[in-house]
């Protein structure tokens, strides 16, 4: 996924490294090309596409934005920057599918493909996670994300998507979303509708209405409509 490497030996004379802000590295960090077989090559995936965010001051502060908010839901990783991405990249497959949506948009827009050479194992994303929109704010959250499809115009800060959600495309386009919103498993939302900031769409509700600021979505309860006759 993020470019093509041989092992290094002992005996290899490796560049100067860049001269990077306070606090992204450690001295240690930059021992990940190395390890045991199996670990090595994940280490080094994982710090070349940090050091290739890390390049990207707009990119940079994205992840960071989503790292963040990650961290309030999953352990936390001390040390420096780059120790807390490696930390949420190898332990939760759903950011490492957040991160390769972040830098593929980037991609496309500077055409350094040559970043997305290595293909990656199955288990190394979500198969079967669609994301799509052309704004997304920072602090993204995935939660599972299994059998989910994200297609909108736009989407806020700080949004949380659960597993088996289908947001698209209908009447009028796609939906927007404000800040802080979340949707919850099971949840449709379609059409060019917009959701303000602060909304809640709850487990299996059908959306294709706009939706005001501060609004929790409900579908109605599950019912008995009649019982069957014993045989």
């Amino acid at each position: 996924m993020f470019g093509v490497f041989k092992r290094r030996k002992a005996s290899d004379e490796l560049p100067a490294p860049p001269k990077w802000p306070a606090g992204l590295f450690e001295d240690d960090d930059f021992s990940d090309g190395e390890g045991e077989d199996g670990a090595w090559l994940f280490n080094r995936v994982t710090l070349n596409a940090f050091q290739y965010i890390a390049g990207h001051e707009s990119l940079l502060a994205t992840v960071i934005g989503d790292l963040e908010v990650w961290e309030r839901y999953s352990s936390k990783a001390s040390g420096s920057l780059y120790k807390r991405f490696k930390h949420m990249y190898q332990q939760r497959q759903e950011f490492r599918s957040l991160v390769l949506f972040r830098v593929s948009r980037l991609v496309g827009a500077t055409h350094d493909y040559f970043i997305l050479l290595m293909p990656a194992p199955e288990w190394m994303h979500v198969t079967n996670l669609f994301l799509e929109s052309p704004e997304v704010g920072p602090g993204l959250y995935i939660e599972h994300g299994f059998s989910t499809i994200v297609n909108a115009r736009k989407i806020g800060r700080n949004f949380w998507v659960n597993q088996n959600v289908t947001i698209g495309s209908g009447q009028g386009g796609a939906p927007a979303f404000g800040d802080d919103c979340a949707v919850r498993t099971g949840a449709v939302v379609v059409g060019g509708i917009t959701i303000g900031d602060r909304v809640t769409i709850g487990a299996n509700a059908f959306v294709d209405f706009d939706v005001p600021d501060d609004s929790l979505v409900v579908c109605q309860r599950a019912q008995i409509i009649k019982k069957k006759k014993k045989p």
